[in-house]
């Protein structure tokens, strides 16, 4: 009975580790434009977990997913956010729209300080905001 119980135990703490690795997997991916151009610095988010990657200069990602993530969400500046369901495969192709004139919010930040010759400690500064032409602050 003490040898099957040791072998038991034996072939349970050698099987662990094999489990726990088959809960991830490595997925490998490309993002592209409409025309099929590579983008680089594109964010690839997972979610749930919230784990995150940037694409390569030619729009390839590598991230490793868990068996309760769900999606890939991949954002780039002046491109539409996209949201790609993960399904049993390893290997993805994901091509994002430019973003139209009208959905990009438009914010220029403009910043100025002025420190006095003397120094008495006081200086001015005018920091100034606008959002679609409009001043903000």
């Amino acid at each position: 009975m003490r040898l099957f119980m040791g072998r038991y135990l034996l072939f349970f703490v050698l099987l662990t580790p094999v489990w726990a690795l088959s809960q991830t997997r490595v997925i490998t991916g490309r993002v592209k434009d409409e025309s099929g151009k590579p983008l680089a610095g594109a964010s690839v988010m997972v979610i749930p977990s919230g784990k995150g990657t940037v694409t390569k200069g030619n729009g390839e990602f590598v991230i490793t997913v868990g068996e309760k993530d769900k999606s890939l969400v991949v954002s780039l500046v002046n491109f539409e956010t996209d949201t790609t369901a993960l399904g049993a495969g390893t290997e993805y192709e994901i091509r994002i729209k430019s973003a139209s004139a009208g959905s990009l919010m438009k914010l220029a930040v403009v910043g100025w300080w002025e420190q006095p010759a003397v120094g008495d400690g006081r200086g001015r500064s005018v920091i100034a905001a606008w959002m679609d032409g409009r001043r903000r602050l």
